[in-house]
């Protein structure tokens, strides 16, 4: 595992990209670890001028697709710091979050108490907000999506792979997102609203409250077919 970090800390210095706020120099991405892999991309931890970050590489990258987060700053969200354009490994830059996901800290065994779970509740909802009075739907609302960090636990909204800015050119009329989570008018592959988000933030609640998958063994396309059919 040592030889393939360094590989790709080598890898990262062998082109810088243009100049730009918006775009991270990999010479400025320090100490990378890796953390593990997800769906979208593999996850290292480093440091960024001096900030712990966390990398999250992807296998491409338009960066004009992004460009309605690089300015959002909101204490219930992971803050951006821009994108690594050096060919083959591109990715993103944000903060790290040092107590893992919503999704974990529901399914461990321990009791989590129900003024902390209404704090989340709060938490996230305040970051939606935030996201919602700028224009922008997240669209994969999930407690895999969702972080905790610091010694209170403080909830924050992260992965914007598929989040837009409506009224923008690629306002989405596609069933993206995660299955479970998607609203009717998602999953009908209506225009995307906001209500698509306030949908799966309720998705959100129940399971945490109840700790429990949404939906129990159904399989995809039976939740598609219940869900679709909510007035």
């Amino acid at each position: 595992m040592t030889s393939i970090i360094t590989d790709f800390a080598k890898q990262l210095r062998k082109s810088a990209p243009p100049p730009s706020s918006w775009v991270v120099d990999p010479y400025d991405l320090n100490d990378l670890q890796y953390v593990g892999s997800g769906a979208q991309g593999k996850v290292f931890s480093g440091h960024y001028r001096r900030r712990r970050i966390a990398f999250k590489m992807v296998p491409s990258l338009d960066q004009s697709r992004f460009e309605h987060i690089k300015d959002l700053h909101h204490q219930n969200l992971v803050r951006f710091h821009g994108v690594c354009l050096a060919a083959p490994n591109v990715g993103f830059v944000m903060d790290f979050c040092s107590k893992g996901t919503l999704h974990s800290e529901i399914y461990q065994k321990l009791p989590i108490e129900s003024h902390t779970v209404s704090r989340w509740a709060l938490e996230i909802a305040t970051g939606m907000s935030y996201l919602h009075e700028r224009g922008i739907v997240h669209r994969d609302l999930k407690p895999l999506n969702i972080l905790l960090h610091g010694a209170a636990k403080t909830a924050k909204i992260a992965d914007f792979d598929l989040s837009l800015k409506l009224g923008s050119d690629r306002t989405s009329f596609s069933g993206s997102g995660s299955i479970a989570y998607m609203s009717p008018e998602v999953h009908l592959r209506r225009e995307v609203t906001f209500r698509a988000d306030v949908w799966s933030y309720g998705v959100v609640l129940w399971e945490t409250l109840v700790r429990q998958r949404p939906y129990g063994d159904l399989n995809s396309w039976a939740v598609i077919s219940v869900v679709a059919k909510t007035p």
